[in-house]
């Protein structure tokens, strides 16, 4: 991405922070998902979207009002990661790779429970996440930081120089991610973690679709979620396809345990929640095990 190129952190990343936070802060209870560390990744810029006030009401209502399906599933699909990781934390997982990870606090929030959390981005987001935690250090000790540029390192290299077991099992998160990618890059990235993650290992990831292809009603609000992240350095170029999916990744040692879309959320998580955060029905969740 044209940001990250410039050695600039991502500001998308920022923004889906500045999204938890303000659902933590002024969200309809039971929350979707509760990120009591999201703040500390709130900059100047992300104030007015992540702290509740009349002029961030107003801008949410009356400028972001027709994209705010987004924030439902940047909620959603952390929340997915949360209960998936919590079942596997009673079968004995040890490792997590947070792939893509911006300023994700699945680190911060299993601290001390004898996990292993390998952190994976891109160096310049990287070193801005790194400075804000050096004055949080205890909550940050079980967190391994791998940078990698994915337009020049190997991530299997990177991940075994920086201690990754992969005779044990690992859950991997790759959240908000591969909407920016080609599919042949989402794929390759599958084949590369397959080759270094034993029996028991998962991955979890969302995607939405191409735009010709999301339900009618959904189009404007993915045309100007596109839009909006292009304007930011950070086009999304990349889209899937639910259908296809499936075939393209038979064979390949994974196996798809679980697909979901965003009507399936609304009715796992947003019960009593407000219908303009509802995600929409054209996002996509994947579960994915080794075959």
């Amino acid at each position: 991405m044209a940001r990250l190129a410039q050695g600039k952190a991502s500001r998308t990343a920022r923004m889906t922070a500045a999204l938890r936070h303000r659902h933590h802060l002024a969200g309809i209870r039971p929350l979707v998902f509760d990120d009591i560390y999201a703040g500390l990744f709130v900059d100047a810029r992300s104030a007015l979207m992540a702290v509740p006030t009349p002029v961030g009401d107003w801008l949410f209502g009356s400028v972001l009002g027709p994209v705010r399906g987004l924030e439902g599933e940047v909620l959603a699909r952390s929340r997915y990661v949360e209960d998936v990781l919590d079942a596997k934390l009673t079968e004995g997982l040890t490792q997590i790779i947070v792939l893509g990870a911006g300023f994700d606090t699945t680190g911060l929030r299993h601290a001390a429970k004898g996990l292993r959390i390998f952190e994976v981005d891109h160096p310049a987001t990287q070193t801005e996440k790194r400075a804000i935690l050096s004055r949080h250090a205890e909550l940050a000790k079980d967190i391994v930081f791998v940078p990698v540029d994915f337009a020049k390192d190997d991530l299997v290299t990177a991940l075994d120089a920086a201690g990754f077991d992969p005779a044990q099992p690992a859950l991997v998160s790759w959240l908000g991610v591969t909407m920016y990618l080609a599919e042949v890059i989402v794929l390759a990235t599958l084949a590369q973690l397959r080759t270094r993650l034993s029996s028991g290992s998962e991955i979890v990831f969302d995607a939405y679709p191409h735009p010709d292809r999301a339900p009618a009603n959904e189009r404007a609000l993915f045309a100007l979620t596109r839009a909006a992240t292009a304007s930011q350095g950070e086009p999304m170029t990349g889209w899937f396809n639910a259908t296809t999916f499936p075939v393209l990744v038979a064979g390949t040692g994974w196996s798809l345990t679980e697909m979901i879309d965003g009507a399936e959320m609304r009715a796992r998580w947003f019960k009593g929640q407000p219908k303009i955060i509802h995600p929409p029905v054209g996002a996509v969740f994947c579960r994915l095990a080794v075959a």
